[in-house]
């Protein structure tokens, strides 16, 4: 689903934000490795909500950003220039969203990315068809994937970037997650889809 993995992280943010892990205004760097700075401009700090809200001031793909490692995610951040103060201009970017769904994970001493989405999204809606690794069941009935002009292509498969794009799924669980998110279900989550909801 591509992009719209990026509505999972969202609400993985909020969630976290109601557990009282992580408030929207703390410095990613809290968040990061030993031995990781982030980059800053002229004294403001990158925010989890500068990433939530592409207004990072992070680039949006980073050379090799879809073949890239998680370490190797880390070490761009690293040696990484802002050019604007984090808050100021909007910019869209996979880069900060991926960095997102790893330092949730981090935070939540989940093994990566994948078991974050399934212990707070996937099993409490029982989307059971919504993962990022697939069982060979679920290969076998993944669409393939295609370019905008029709060519078949691969589907991408960077754990660095898995909170930014790398959630496959089906029409039914979608429908799942929307009914959800339109409230039209009762759910446990529904505190932080109404937070990750709110404009």
């Amino acid at each position: 689903i591509y992009s719209i993995t990026k509505v999972f992280t969202g609400i993985l943010l909020a969630q976290a934000v109601l557990n009282g892990e992580v408030k929207l205004d703390d410095p990613i760097s809290m968040y990061l490795p030993e031995g990781i700075v982030a980059p800053e401009y002229e004294g403001r700090h990158i925010t989890l909500l500068d990433l939530a809200t592409h207004t990072s001031g992070l680039p949006r793909d980073p050379i090799d950003s879809f073949s890239s490692t998680i370490d190797q995610m880390y070490v761009f951040l690293y040696k990484y220039r802002l050019t604007r103060a984090p808050g100021s201009t909007f910019e869209y970017s996979n880069y900060g969203f991926g960095l997102l769904g790893n330092l949730l994970a981090r935070r939540a001493g989940q093994a990566d990315y994948e078991a974050l989405l399934v212990d707070r999204i996937a099993r409490p809606l029982g989307m059971d068809s919504t993962r990022i690794l697939l069982t060979s069941d679920m290969e076998s009935r993944l669409a393939a994937p295609h370019t905008s002009t029709s060519v078949l292509t691969s589907s991408l498969d960077t754990p660095a970037f898995a909170g930014a794009g790398m959630i496959r799924s089906t029409a039914n669980d979608m429908l799942t997650f929307l009914a959800a998110n339109m409230g039209l279900t009762e759910t446990e989550l529904q505190p932080a889809l109404q937070l990750a909801n709110t404009p």
